[in-house]
């Protein structure tokens, strides 16, 4: 995904990204990869088009552009070139719209080498990181100094460094310094955990366990303690699907290949990488599926720590009542009123998984559990320690992503910056690149997309009264959080006081100043055992292109990182409701998918809907579930799998309907719009347009599988092809036949509108291709 604010990190906060720029940013032709000098070339291409149709415009006075509803102003026909560099208008429109919007975009735009996939997102995502790298590398002004600013200034400059600094003995100190107390005694494997999740809480995934605080889910007041299955180093899928011997390998070479650089003194490494990856896959195994996840009321299970530990009793090395004195060690004003941690509620997630651990930890050679561990810290923290190593983790990445050489030491240094201490560059980023009149013209739009919500909930046969006008105050109190937080501009001290706790980088390694934001940001997230519900604070920084719905608080987030072109900022609203408009639809309907629907307008697990509506619903997933589970990738040579994505599926098919009622609500005030020069569609056209040249990308087939087997959303193609396969509003608009020979009409769809679902559903092993996905 796109990287991720700080604050989205715990598992069951229940994030939804969309996703995954006018710039004033120096840039230095060598710095840029040949992808990235085609770009811009093309862009200059463009501004000549653009000033060569303003003078034949303005000289030969061109008929059809001497009509009045003709936009001719320089933006319009800058914005006009763009659509028409992307369009391939050879395709037929209802035969392959995503071909017909992006044919040209796709040609002119293969992955650049440095990446697995390229596409919009990416190229706002990088432009946002030029922007951040000019923020980082300017001199500090002493009139405008703030401290924030200040350390991320320093640590950049650091990390920018590190090329010249050898930071493998800092990681094998740091190794050493965690696996200290089960070097002494394997008993003691309860307070190694401890001190691995106090101090990685906000980075580390593979400890055996995963402890975080969030808010309880059922009273939704107040903050506990969760405690859950680990994230492995390598996606759970790898291990247990058996096509994908590929990436299996590729893991198992690089344990292989960083152990002995990292313990050369280990003589007996013969053999560790198959014990970790078999070890790794035992687990695997134990942890429950991520299609079995979406059921919250399964993942709350509170009870008693001494619940927990009885539950765990064979494994007797795994002292709970320590683990937690460790974590929270940091937090002396939550553990001193903590007299007997037995009696502390906590909230276990995947159950099941705490059934097998007891017996695989008392079955394990505690000599393997060590390595275990040992190979956990080295994978999180590798590449920020030696570029030898770096280079290591570079060759894996070629296997499993596809890319022939790594980004430049810059991005790298800016997007960890950036991803880590995202408030403070947001601080400098929202005064230089965001036009502050677009927020209020944005709360507009969101509304504009609710209301279209709430006429939609009125004309659906399929849902109960009493649950309908539940649905219709949830979506009432979602709150919307545009742009940025306003402290960043009007209140510092806010800024100042966030990280206060952050202290100035002291050391010339780049690994240790990573721990040490590390350790500040889980020791912040552990904090909030201490504080009640806060509904009203930002979750999510600026400087990010992604869009989010919370959960647990019944909010939708767009940062001013995505509130530019292609998603927003054209001069004809057609494209912004098209684009920008179909993202707040998209968030606005996770609220109502199938794991958005388990929580009220309070964002409290719930079971609010009426049985007979939920027996529908459940029908109308379903026939999401297997019209997207029939799409195949050939490209990858993989099908995609309709459970996993069936809730950004719903809330793509959502948000498309809304986004259109909203625009036909927007005509109703404003009238009809100018037509754009060149581009002979209505404006009804131009925003199907929009929507899917937001999805102009390509992938490495290597990152076309990884994105169907473990990533929560379709990749582009299907997304743009399964939303128009399903909109009557696309058929009307271009006079495309409703029904064709592989889909039919389902009665009523969900939320939406009535959905075309491939016939012949009972058929799993039928593959459809939709088109081939360029080859990068």
């Amino acid at each position: 995904m796109t990287a991720t604010p700080e604050e989205t990190r715990q598992k069951n906060y229940t994030v939804y990204p969309i996703n995954g720029c006018s710039s004033n940013t120096p840039v230095k032709w060598k710095e840029l990869t040949k992808t990235e000098r085609k770009l811009y070339i093309a862009i200059g291409f463009l501004l000549v088009i653009a000033v060569g149709l303003i003078i034949a415009i303005s000289i030969y006075g061109i008929p059809f552009l001497n009509q009045k509803n003709v936009c001719l102003t320089e933006k319009c026909v800058r914005v006009a070139g763009g659509i028409l560099q992307s369009m391939d208008e050879t395709v037929d429109p209802c035969k392959d719209f995503y071909k017909f919007a992006c044919g040209r975009w796709i040609r002119s735009n293969p992955v650049p080498e440095s990446k697995g996939s390229w596409d919009q997102f990416d190229i706002l995502t990088t432009q946002l990181s030029r922007n951040v790298k000019e923020i980082l590398e300017r001199p500090m002004d002493l009139e405008d100094y703030i401290r924030p600013v200040a350390i991320a200034k320093e640590m950049y400059q650091i990390c920018m460094e590190q090329e010249n600094y050898d930071g493998i003995e800092d990681l094998r100190r740091l190794i050493s310094s965690y696996l200290s107390d089960i070097d002494k005694d394997y008993n003691n494997l309860g307070k190694t955990l401890g001190k691995l999740r106090r101090d990685t809480a906000d980075d580390g995934n593979g400890f055996l366990i995963s402890v975080y605080v969030d808010l309880e889910q059922v009273k939704n007041d107040q903050n506990v303690i969760y405690v859950d299955s680990p994230s492995l180093s390598l996606a759970q899928p790898y291990f247990l699907d058996g096509n994908s011997t590929k990436f299996k390998e590729a893991y198992t070479e690089l344990i292989g290949t960083l152990w002995p650089i990292v313990f050369p003194e280990d003589k007996n490494n013969t053999g560790i990488a198959d014990e970790i990856v078999n070890f790794s896959t035992l687990l695997a195994k134990s942890i429950v599926r991520q299609e079995d996840r979406r059921n919250w009321t399964k993942l709350y299970n509170p009870m008693k720590l001494e619940q927990l530990m009885n539950i765990t009793s064979q494994a007797k090395m795994l002292d709970w009542e320590v683990t937690l004195t460790e974590v929270f060690e940091n937090i002396p004003e939550y553990s001193k009123n903590i007299t007997n941690w037995k009696d502390v509620t906590i909230i276990v997630r995947d159950l099941s998984y705490f059934e097998n651990l007891g017996q695989i930890l008392k079955d394990t050679d505690p000599e393997l559990i060590k390595k275990f561990l040992k190979w956990c810290l080295i994978f999180d923290y590798a590449e920020e320690s030696s570029s030898v190593l770096r280079q290591v983790f570079f060759q894996y990445i070629q296997k499993t992503k596809g890319l022939k050489y790594p980004e430049p030491r810059w991005k790298q240094c800016s997007d960890w910056i950036k991803d880590k201490l995202g408030m403070a560059v947001s601080y400098h980023y929202v005064r230089e690149n965001f036009d502050d009149g677009a927020k209020e013209r944005v709360e507009k739009m969101v509304e504009d997309v609710r209301n279209a919500f709430y006429e939609i909930l009125t004309e659906l046969d399929w849902i109960a009264e009493e649950t309908r006008i539940i649905a219709e105050e949830k979506a009432k109190k979602m709150r919307a959080f545009i742009a940025y937080p306003d402290f960043l501009k009007n209140n510092v001290s806010v800024l100042l006081e966030y990280y206060k706790e952050l202290k100035m980088p002291g050391h010339p390694s780049h690994l240790r100043n990573y721990l040490q934001v590390i350790s500040w940001t889980s020791t912040r997230l552990l904090k909030e055992i201490t504080k009640p519900r806060d509904a009203t604070r930002w979750r999510s920084h600026a400087a990010v292109v992604n869009a989010y719905y919370f959960s647990n608080y019944n909010s939708i987030y767009f940062p001013a990182g995505i509130l530019q072109i292609p998603f927003y900022g054209y001069p004809i609203e057609a494209l912004n409701y098209g684009a920008i408009g179909w993202v707040m639809g998209h968030e606005i309907t996770h609220g109502f998918d199938d794991e958005g629907r388990q929580t009220d307008a309070d964002g409290k697990l719930s079971n609010w809907w009426d049985k007979w509506t939920l027996e529908h619903f459940s029908k109308k997933a379903q026939c999401f579930i297997d019209q997207y589970g029939n799409y195949f990738a050939p490209q990858a040579n993989i099908t995609l799998n309709g459970i996993n994505n069936q809730g950004e599926n719903i809330a793509d098919n959502g948000g498309m309907q809304q986004a259109y009622r909203a625009y036909q609500y927007y005509k109703s005030r404003h009238g009809d719009e100018n037509r754009l020069p060149g581009l002979e569609y209505s404006p009804e056209q131009l925003f199907f347009i929009a929507f899917a040249q937001a999805w102009c990308g390509s992938y490495t087939k290597e990152s076309l599988y990884s994105q169907i087997m473990t990533g929560a959303h379709s990749p582009n193609q299907f997304r743009v092809q399964g939303v128009l396969q399903n909109s009557p509003d696309f058929a009307k608009t271009w006079s495309c036949p409703i029904a064709t020979e592989t889909c039919r009409i389902c009665s009523l769809a969900l939320l939406v509108i009535e959905l075309l679902c491939v016939q012949n559903f009972e058929n799993k092993k039928k593959k459809i291709p939709q088109g081939e996905l360029p080859d990068a």
